[in-house]
């Protein structure tokens, strides 16, 4: 496409930028590159097939043909691949096909005759660009015979649009990682029975785990209201306005403040939720309205820890039997209650106890609430 005007280029950039978001990521972008630079293909390239990975693959849409299709057998991973004359380029440079093979190349070598032809490829320019932890990403956009090679102009633009990419595609991938890691630490917490609710500077709510949410709906002593936690006791729901504003003034003025706690009686008059305010760290520079300022964690005491039966295994040897007495030991049974919930005699009870204080190296069952409540089988 020759003389490209900025609102088109802005268009695209903007396009760009959106696609980690995307159900297919950057499926428009590179739909609209196909479209706007008459492309055969446009494909982003996240990571490079090897003998036992398939790579990972975006492409402008339609069709995968079978020689790059993400199915093991396929002739481009497993063969032409490594004869790929444009693997491997110099970082955030514009390289074309015809740089690396002349035409009489073209028609007779291995790659070009077996990999490109049959898909109707002639001309192709790359881009490739150091992402993090040595992950290297490249871009291809190729043409068949009827589109012709890529013009000065073309390769001019392609040349603006490789630092973008870079960046789009960096940043994407490290949003998703994030988010990823969120969701561990979320369900992690939600083992343990602690809701978390995220606020703005004003208190809005932002984000709530499964926890929270099922807290605030039971409205018994917690709910959300015009999208605030609101304290049904109005003594604690004065103190928690308090220190939610001694937080939000200390972090306006970066005074360091610890985190606040207070309990809140319930309707139900069972035993009160326990809140914790912790402040999140700011950056002055770029705290936007509505960017997150603190989390609530919410303990309900009435509420066991969730123990996964999985993990105590692994963690201790124990067999199924004595992982299950342990959970109910650690719920409050006596060891007693324990034996008929799980229909065992009470002496093989205490068989199983035996053995699992030697495997877990205590003495005494209080001990072995005590480990086995704070121990990691508990985020599982």
């Amino acid at each position: 496409m020759e003389n490209m005007q900025l609102p088109e280029f802005s268009r695209l950039l903007g396009f760009l930028y959106q696609g980690a978001s995307e159900t297919k990521p950057w499926q428009t972008f590179l739909s609209q590159m196909k479209k706007t630079f008459n492309l055969h293909h446009a494909v982003i390239v996240i990571r490079p097939p090897s003998e036992n990975d398939l790579g990972i693959f975006f492409t402008s849409g339609g069709d995968i043909p079978k020689t790059i299709a993400k199915t093991y057998g396929n002739s481009y991973t497993e063969q032409y691949y490594q004869l790929d004359p444009l693997n491997n380029l110099p970082f955030e440079r514009v390289i074309t096909l015809e740089e690396f093979v002349s035409d009489s190349e073209y028609q007779t070598s291995e790659y070009c005759q077996n990999c490109l032809k049959p898909l109707g490829i002639r001309y192709v320019a790359g881009i490739d660009y150091p992402g993090e932890n040595k992950n290297n990403f490249s871009i291809r956009l190729s043409r068949n015979e009827s589109q012709g090679p890529f013009t000065v102009a073309e390769l001019e633009v392609f040349t603006l649009l490789v630092s973008h990419i870079k960046r789009a595609i960096t940043y994407g991938i490290r949003e998703h990682h994030l988010h990823s890691e969120r969701q561990v630490y979320s369900e992690s917490m939600t083992g343990r029975s602690v809701g978390i609710v995220t606020l703005d500077e004003n208190g809005y709510i932002i984000s709530s785990n499964k926890v929270a949410a099922k807290y605030l709906q039971e409205k018994d002593g917690l709910r959300e209201r015009h999208n605030h936690l609101q304290l049904s006791d109005s003594q604690a729901n004065e103190e928690f306005k308090e220190r939610f504003s001694d937080i939000i003034n200390a972090q306006k003025t970066r005074q360091l403040i610890p985190a606040r706690a207070l309990g809140v009686p319930r309707k139900s008059n069972k035993l009160d939720y326990e809140l914790v305010l912790k402040p999140m760290p700011i950056n002055p520079y770029i705290d936007t309205k509505g960017s997150p300022h603190l989390m609530v964690f919410i303990h309900d005491p009435e509420l066991n820890i969730e123990i996964s039966v999985h993990l105590l295994v692994s963690l201790y040897n124990l067999t199924v039997s004595e992982a299950m007495l342990t959970i109910l030991l650690t719920e409050g049974k006596t060891l007693d209650e324990a034996s008929m919930i799980q229909a065992i005699a009470k002496n093989t009870a205490r068989a199983h106890l035996r053995s699992i204080f030697s495997k877990v190296g205590v003495s005494k069952q209080s001990m072995l609430v005590s480990l086995i409540s704070k121990s990691i089988a508990s985020i599982g």
